[in-house]
């Protein structure tokens, strides 16, 4: 199915002040919603679009949600995490995985919630249009 992206990045390191008090004691990737949270919609979309491993960036109470999901055995994926102490934004957090990734991978924002994410069209897009040159 998706030969050719199979790593994943989701930034989850901020400290999701906008949503204070909730993120008093939880990151904001990890409030639930539909009683799972919202970080785990986007593991399983990166699975299910085929990609096999994925790089959890993780800062503002970061040990929670390397508690909750591991190694990602549980999830069928690969999970590494990569630490942003001192996140300053979408392309600091990127950056922290610069010596990890040398290949074409997806991002997703830790904490953007959407139920039915499908990753297959746009891959399978990107594969063509990197198969012409």
């Amino acid at each position: 199915m998706n030969d050719l992206i199979k790593k994943g990045v989701i930034l989850a390191a901020g400290r999701g002040s906008r949503a204070f008090p909730l993120t008093t004691f939880y990151p904001k990737p990890l409030l639930p919603i539909l009683n799972k949270p919202v970080i785990e919609y986007q593991i399983e979309a990166m699975k299910d679009a085929g990609i096999e491993e994925i790089f959890i960036v993780i800062g503002y109470l970061g040990t929670k949600i390397r508690d909750y999901f591991g190694s990602g055995k549980k999830k069928g994926v690969k999970i590494r995490y990569v630490t942003d102490l001192r996140p300053e934004g979408i392309a600091s957090s990127l950056l922290a995985t610069k010596n990890l990734i040398d290949e074409p991978f997806v991002v997703f924002l830790g904490d953007i919630f959407a139920e039915k994410l499908n990753l297959k069209p746009a891959l399978l897009q990107f594969a063509r249009k990197r198969a012409q040159g």
